[in-house]
C-alpha cells in the first residue's frame, strides 16, 4: 500500500506562504518608509520652531500687529495658526478668560482690520473689532478659570488652565500655537514670547476676543449674581468705586465669595 501524494495540492499551499512571505516584506518595507518619513517631518517642524524663535527673538515691537509670523509657518504649508491669549490675571475679583483663534485669512494677511493689543483699544473699538471678528469666517473658542480655582491653583497655573480649556474647545486642527509670554506643556506646539499681542495679529485677535467676553462676564453675570460689588463698572479691577475691596472681603458669605485672596 503506497503513500498518496498530492503534487497539486503541495504545490498551492507553496505557492501561498511565499505570497504570504512576499506580502508580509512589502508592509515592513511600507512601515519603515512611514516612520523614515514621519522622523524626518518631525524633525523639519523642529528646526522650523526654532528658526522662528529665533526670528521672534529678533523682532521689535512694531506700531500695530503684523501676519509676518504667521505667514512664516503658511509658506511651510502650516495653515491652523492659533493665537492665544488671557484677560483677568491683574483683576482682583472674577475668572481669567482665555481665548483661542484661528483667524480668517482676509483678517490676518497684513492685519487690514487694525487688530491691537485689547488694552490699547477704547471699549468702543474693542467692541466693533470683536464684531468683525465674530461674524467672520475665523474659529475661536472661550476657556476660563474661575476665581475659586485662581485662589486654590494661583494665577499663573489658573491662567495656564484656561488657556488649555480654550484649546481643547477648538473645533479644528492645529499646526502651531502662538501664546503671549507663556509656554502650556501639552501635545500641541507652542510658542509662547513676550508682547506677542503687539506683534501677532493672531494674539492680538485673541486678546480682543477675551477681553471682550470677560467684560460681558462681569457686567451681566456677576454683576446680577454679586451684588454691591459694582462689577458692571470695575469688571473686577480695582477702582475709585465707593466701597473698598478691603470692605468687599470684610463683608464675603461662603455665598458671595468672589474676591481674589491676595497672597
Amino acid at each position: 500500500m503506497g503513500i498518496h501524494y498530492d503534487y497539486k495540492s503541495t504545490r498551492g499551499e507553496k505557492a501561498m506562504k511565499k505570497e504570504a512571505k512576499r506580502k508580509a516584506r512589502l508592509e515592513e518595507r511600507k512601515a519603515k518608509r512611514m516612520l523614515r518619513s514621519k522622523n524626518q517631518e518631525t524633525e523639519n517642524k523642529i528646526v522650523l520652531l526654532n528658526n522662528i524663535k529665533n526670528y521672534i527673538s529678533a523682532l521689535k515691537v512694531p506700531d500695530f500687529p503684523n501676519s509676518l509670523i504667521e505667514e512664516k509657518f503658511l509658506d511651510k504649508g502650516m495653515h491652523n495658526i492659533v493665537g492665544i491669549d488671557e484677560v483677568g490675571r491683574g483683576t482682583i475679583a472674577g475668572p481669567v478668560v482665555s481665548a483661542s483663534i484661528v483667524l480668517d485669512k482676509k483678517l490676518l494677511l497684513g492685519n487690514p482690520q487694525k487688530f491691537n493689543d485689547s488694552k490699547k483699544l477704547s471699549e468702543k473699538e474693542r467692541l466693533n473689532k470683536f464684531q468683525i471678528i465674530v461674524y467672520s469666517n475665523s474659529i475661536f473658542s472661550i476657556g476660563t478659570a474661575s476665581h475659586e480655582e485662581i485662589d486654590i491653583y494661583g494665577i499663573v497655573e489658573a491662567t495656564k488652565l484656561s488657556m488649555k480649556r480654550s484649546i481643547n474647545k477648538l473645533k479644528t486642527n492645529i499646526d502651531i500655537i502662538l501664546i503671549d509670554s507663556i509656554n502650556l506643556d501639552i501635545k500641541e506646539k507652542n510658542i509662547g514670547f513676550n508682547k506677542a499681542d503687539s506683534i501677532s495679529v493672531s494674539v492680538a485677535a485673541a486678546s480682543i476676543l477675551a477681553k471682550v467676553a470677560r467684560d460681558q462676564m462681569m457686567t451681566k453675570i456677576y454683576n446680577n449674581l454679586y451684588p454691591g460689588y459694582f462689577f458692571k463698572s470695575n469688571k473686577g479691577y480695582g477702582s475709585k468705586a465707593p466701597v473698598s475691596y478691603t470692605h468687599l472681603r470684610a463683608h464675603e458669605t461662603l455665598r458671595y465669595r468672589v474676591c481674589r485672596v491676595l497672597l
